[in-house]
């Protein structure tokens, strides 16, 4: 495994509004890490979107690490699986770190198939 030189990583941070923060971190190859922190719910969700659709290029990886939101609603919900369907469907990975609580707002989508996103847990 190659080892990434800290010159090689590029972060930035971004205040969507006064409930969320994203901060992006890109390792120069193909991992994205997004870093989120706050409250995603109606009010933050079309910024979010916005954001999530930058990293939808064919081929990417992108950790998203969901340990710093404090609340999901269901537009926050639409919107992580929508990207992670939309960049499956690009060939692209998602892998997901998420406090429990997030995560059973996730797996209680209504009909939403086991098998119909691929997200690595971490």
């Amino acid at each position: 495994m190659a080892t990434l030189h800290p010159a090689q990583l590029s972060t930035s941070t971004a205040s969507i509004n006064a409930g969320l923060t994203i901060s992006e971190s890109f390792d120069g190859r193909r991992l994205t890490t997004l870093r989120l922190r706050g409250y995603i719910d109606v009010d933050t969700t079309n910024a979010l979107r916005q954001t999530l659709r930058r990293h939808t290029a064919p081929g990417t990886m992108v950790m998203l690490d969901l340990t710093g939101v404090r609340a999901i609603d269901e537009f926050g919900v639409a919107a992580v699986l929508s990207f992670a369907t939309d960049l499956n469907a690009s060939g692209g990975q998602v892998s997901l770190i998420a406090p429990d609580t997030i995560l059973q707002a996730l797996a209680a989508v209504p009909g939403l198939s086991p098998h119909a996103v691929s997200i690595t847990l971490h």
